[in-house]
């Protein structure tokens, strides 16, 4: 429940927790209680079954990895399901514990990959771009902070006006046609 707990600390207005294990359910709750927070539920149960009753802003996930890749791998396809338009999902996986098992996984997607497109509205550093571009992936991205910092404008990709459509698609049909 620490994540949870410092979430709900950071300002989030409601902090839903799930874990399979009975033990760090009731560790969990029992943090609750003791740090005196509000807004925060904690359920037993199993990610990848659960339907989610509504969608939130951020999803972080802190999976066990003792049983297997495939399971991550699941957790993170069924994460799209938990999350609003333009929601955020953070992975915790240590490399010692099946991080680097995992990062072979992207490696897979980025090689089979010919352009990345990221037109968020908001993002303070995207690491995706900097994955796309170890992978020399063409860039289309939008003029605001975080690519600004990654992306240089018709050299190693796009940048385009946030929600402009027409440009994007613009950009696309070059990248596509090169």
């Amino acid at each position: 429940g620490p994540i949870g707990i410092i979430l709900k600390e950071f300002g989030a207005k409601y902090v839903l927790m799930i874990d399979i294990n009975k033990r760090a359910v009731r560790l969990a709750k029992e943090n609750i209680k003791l740090n005196r927070i509000e807004s925060v539920e904690v359920k037993r149960g199993d990610f990848l079954e659960m339907i989610p009753e509504k969608k939130f802003d951020i999803v972080v996930c802190n999976p066990p990895i003792h049983m297997g890749k495939d399971i991550v791998i699941d957790i993170t396809k069924k994460t799209k399901e938990w999350l609003k338009d333009n929601g955020v999902f953070l992975m915790v996986i240590m490399t010692r514990h099946g991080g680097k098992s995992l990062f072979e996984e992207l490696k897979k997607i980025y090689r089979i990959s010919d352009i990345f497109v990221l037109p968020t509205y908001y993002d303070s550093f995207p690491n995706v771009i900097l994955e796309a571009m170890a992978f020399e992936l063409p860039i289309t991205s939008t003029l605001i902070e975080g690519p600004l910092t990654a992306v240089e404008d018709k050299k190693n990709g796009f940048l385009i006006k946030p929600k402009d459509k027409k440009e994007l698609t613009e950009k696309l049909e070059i990248l596509i046609n090169k």
